[in-house]
C-alpha cells in the first residue's frame, strides 16, 4: 500500500490503511503530506486533538520541554528574570535594569543618576546613585561616567554643567 496524502493535522498512522488520523494532543503537523505529526516545540503547547500550529506560552513563562499539552506546563519565570516572547527559558534581567515580578515580560529600567551592575537584579533597591563626580542622564545604565575636567556634576541624573555657568549662577543669586 503507498502513503496516503492527509491534510494538515493529520497523518497516515499505519502504512497498510488508507486512512488520515488527527494528530493527538502533543503533536502538530502544519503542511499537508503524508509525514508524521511534529512533537510540540519547546516554549509552547498542543492542547487539541489535530492540531495545525502550536500554542505559544504567554509572556512572563517559559516551557523548556517538548511535547507539552496544555498552557498549564507554561512556568512563570522567576525573580530576576523575564521573557518577552514564548521559549524554552527566562533570560536573566539585564544590567541597568532589575526585575522585580515573577513572571517578569520586560525588565525595569533604573532611573537616571543611578547604575546597576549585575545580572538577575530583582528590586529597585540594586539601583545604586552615581558616586560623587560621576553621572549618568539616561535610564538603564550599568555604569556611570566620569565628570568631565572643568565641569561640575551636581546632580548625577543630569548632564555636567561647565564650571564658568555655576560661578555665574552663584553670583547672580549674591
Amino acid at each position: 500500500m503507498s502513503l496516503k496524502w492527509c491534510p494538515a493535522g493529520s497523518y497516515q498512522a499505519d502504512d497498510l490503511i488508507d486512512i488520515c488520523v488527527k494528530c493527538p494532543i502533543g503533536t502538530f503537523k502544519p503542511v499537508d503530506g503524508a509525514f508524521s505529526c511534529i512533537e510540540c516545540t519547546q516554549g509552547a503547547y498542543c492542547s487539541e486533538i489535530g492540531t495545525l500550529k502550536p500554542q505559544s506560552c504567554p509572556n512572563g513563562t517559559y516551557q523548556p520541554n517538548k511535547g507539552a499539552t496544555s498552557a498549564d506546563a507554561c512556568i512563570i519565570c522567576p525573580l530576576g528574570t523575564y521573557k518577552l516572547y514564548s521559549g524554552s527559558q527566562c533570560y536573566p534581567c539585564p544590567t541597568g535594569r532589575y526585575c522585580s515580578e515573577a513572571g517578569a515580560s520586560t525588565p525595569h529600567f533604573c532611573p537616571p543618576g543611578t547604575f546597576q551592575p549585575k545580572l538577575n537584579a530583582t528590586s529597585i533597591d540594586a539601583c545604586l546613585k552615581c558616586p560623587i563626580d560621576t553621572y549618568q542622564p539616561y535610564p538603564g545604565a550599568s555604569t556611570c561616567k566620569t565628570c568631565p575636567q572643568g565641569f561640575s556634576c551636581i546632580d548625577p541624573a543630569k548632564t555636567p554643567l561647565f564650571l564658568s555657568l555655576q560661578i555665574n549662577k552663584i553670583r547672580s543669586f549674591y
